[in-house]
């Protein structure tokens, strides 16, 4: 029986082939403009969408035409994201994340639900992607039930011989992205004898505690390792660092 069935799935699926080589062809795909619905709904869309109906959305929810457009590249198109952030309250906010390649900036987009789904960009962080920089960003817990925004790799400042990346966090407050803190995690300075490279990563720990190791490296060989903890200011609309310390490895 099980083998009957079988043969007669075969002969089904080739009578689909036939049909299709004969000149019909199965598309994925939106008809029309991608609906706007929750943003879990409109993440899955943009996986499928044309480049043309990610640009129309990108503009319904407010993105500068110059910026939606940037985005048709195909580089730029894989890495496109939209997410859901948690813990605020009665208000439904979504991130639009557009990576380095757009204009040669990346760009986060707060998008906020007026209501029934409605989302509208209230407000966008630029991020500079000078040199061919990736910065990229991740949701991070550091207090318990609300998503925290860490951007990493953002350039914050060339120039001659100088070339200095930095890891920013941001919050939600009252509609807009506030930024928490933000520190070089890659520093590289050059002169004429040796290049001097300074590589911060860091680890989430609980009750809002972030830890920075920082590496210096001279001539790609390590010569020291630091440590410092940030933890929130009283108020919690910063977070401060302690002083580096030196670990032994």
């Amino acid at each position: 029986m099980r083998r009957a069935f079988a043969v007669l799935v075969t002969f089904f699926c080739l009578g689909m082939a036939s049909s299709i080589g004969e000149g019909q062809y199965l598309t994925v795909g939106i008809a029309g403009s991608v609906p706007v619905g929750t943003i879990a709904e409109m993440a899955n869309s943009l996986i499928i969408a044309t480049p043309e109906q990610r640009v129309d959305l990108l503009k319904r929810f407010g993105v500068e035409d110059e910026v939606a457009r940037g985005t048709t590249s195909a580089l730029v198109t894989g890495g496109i994201s939209l997410e859901p952030l948690r813990g605020y309250a009665n208000r439904r906010y979504g991130l639009l994340a557009l990576p380095c390649g757009t204009q040669d900036y990346a760009f986060l987009y707060l998008l906020e639900d007026a209501g029934k789904n409605n989302w509208r960009a209230v407000d966008h962080a630029t991020l500079d992607c000078f040199g061919g920089g990736q910065a990229s960003h991740k949701m991070i817990n550091l207090l318990p039930g609300s998503d925290l925004i860490m951007v990493e790799h953002t350039t914050t400042g060339h120039g001659s011989n100088l070339l200095e990346e930095s890891t920013q966090i941001f919050k939600v407050r009252a509609g807009k992205l506030h930024m928490l803190m933000s520190s070089p995690d890659h520093v590289m300075e050059q002169n004429e004898l040796f290049v001097t490279e300074r590589s911060s990563s860091f680890v989430v720990f609980p009750r809002g505690r972030l830890e920075e190791t920082r590496v210096t490296s001279v001539k790609e060989r390590p010569t020291r390792v630091e440590r410092r903890m940030w933890t929130f200011s009283p108020d919690g609309e910063a977070l401060a660092p302690t002083p580096f310390h030196s670990v032994r490895e």
